[in-house]
């Protein structure tokens, strides 16, 4: 294929103007030319590949230098790797088994705005602490039960399961993380 671009773009003016490309077409051709041209040193393990180990040795040199700068500062206290030292680097000291705090509760999800036509519920940020957003509905006289989850500000009430058509249900949003749900939003009530 290259070598037909090649003779393509090479004919000369001399060549009966029928059997000649357009102008155009030659146009494009010596473009495509010039691309695969340039990029046939990358494609060999040029420039690209040696950047790439360049940077590849830098990180593992800083790697290192990370290593004996923390190693450094864990010697020259009696603390060793619990030293506070080392947050005054922007490394983690040790701590002692248990004393990590748990990640707290979401917070309030705040004021919840409900679309009908969508059937979902939107807030305006997620609440603090909170890595998803989960939807409640729940039937009148029913226990309350997840409609759907989302990692944004607007979550469906209808993902998991349809609703029952003429009941009337309440629904609401919570924050959600690993350690449970934080506190319900306001409710709102509609019938389906």
């Amino acid at each position: 294929m290259e070598a037909l671009a090649d003779q393509a773009v090479a004919v000369s003016s001399s060549v009966v103007l029928a059997g000649r490309y357009p102008a155009a077409i030659l146009t494009r051709i010596a473009s495509w030319l010039a691309v695969l041209e340039s990029n046939q040193v990358i494609a060999r393990g040029g420039p690209r590949e040696v950047v790439i180990e360049e940077r590849d040795a830098a990180r593992e040199l800083l790697r290192k230098v990370n290593s004996r700068v923390r190693f450094y500062y864990c010697q020259a206290s009696d603390d060793l790797d619990q030293t506070a030292e080392l947050a005054k680097i922007g490394f983690q000291p040790r701590r002692d088994r248990g004393d990590a705090q748990p990640q707290p509760l979401p917070e309030v999800a705040g004021t919840a705005t409900w679309n009908v036509a969508t059937r979902e519920l939107s807030i305006p940020a997620l609440p603090l602490h909170a890595t998803s957003l989960r939807g409640w509905r729940q039937a009148l006289g029913d226990k309350p039960e997840l409609g759907g989850v989302s990692t944004g500000t607007t979550v469906s009430v209808v993902s998991f399961a349809p609703l029952t058509p003429g009941a009337t249900y309440d629904v609401w949003v919570t924050g959600h993380n690993s350690r449970g749900d934080g506190p319900a939003s306001n409710k709102t009530r509609f019938t389906a």
